[in-house]
């Protein structure tokens, strides 16, 4: 680094223990609770998700509704 440079941190007003002990607390967290297990649905298995799609509906702009249910346009024509 030139000497007419300092280095300043990402975030300064969060002191970088803080942020090494937030990381370390993530990496415990993530061994306990790995990313797959994510995938796990522990939720009720007769839920309908349609029919809370629909239910919401009822309190939406009628007129905009069906574009709640159009699928994403791409971004860029290079990602199309």
């Amino acid at each position: 680094m030139p000497p007419n440079v300092t280095a300043r941190r990402a975030f300064p007003s969060m002191p970088t223990g803080m942020l090494a002990e937030r990381y370390d607390r993530g990496v415990g967290l993530r061994r306990k609770t790995p990313r797959k297990k994510h995938a796990d649905l522990l939720g009720p298995t007769d839920r309908d998700p349609v029919a809370i799609l629909a239910r919401s509906d009822r309190t939406r702009v009628p007129e905009l509704v069906p574009v709640r249910y159009e699928p994403d346009k791409p971004r860029s024509p290079v990602l199309a």
